[in-house]
Order: structure tokens, then sequence, then C-alpha cells
């Protein structure tokens, strides 16, 4: 497997979690410090994609560039 394929694998693993941690927060049926946990979960999830998106896109353009000037 390509690390392109993991990261993708990883981004949409990740997705999921944070989809279901949005349901459980938006559901309401958690105690206060759950809910705080779960937050601070989604917020970490978040950042690992961000970043992996953001590396990603940094990967593509230099391999454009690099494919131009060959």
């Amino acid at each position: 497997m390509t690390k392109t394929k993991k990261e993708n694998q990883s981004i949409e693993q990740s997705l999921s979690k944070l989809e279901n941690i949005l349901e459980e927060l938006e559901n309401g049926e958690l105690e206060l410090d759950q809910a705080l946990q779960k937050f601070e979960e989604g917020i970490k999830l978040s950042r690992q994609c961000q970043k992996t998106l953001e590396e990603a896109e940094t990967h593509h353009m230099m391999r454009k560039r690099k494919k131009k000037h060959n």
C-alpha cells in the first residue's frame, strides 16, 4: 500500500471518528466531562487531518513543479 493510500485511509478513518463524535455531542446525552473529552478528541483528530492534508498538498505541488521542470 502506498503512503498516499495509507494517508487516505487514515483520513477516512479520522473523518468517520469525527462524525461519530459529532453525533454523540449533538445527542446531548453525555455528561459534561465526557462531552469535553469527546470535544478534545475531535479537535485532535481535526488537527491531524488538517496536517495530513497540508502535507499531501505540499507533496503534490512539489511533484507538479518537478514534472514541469523536466
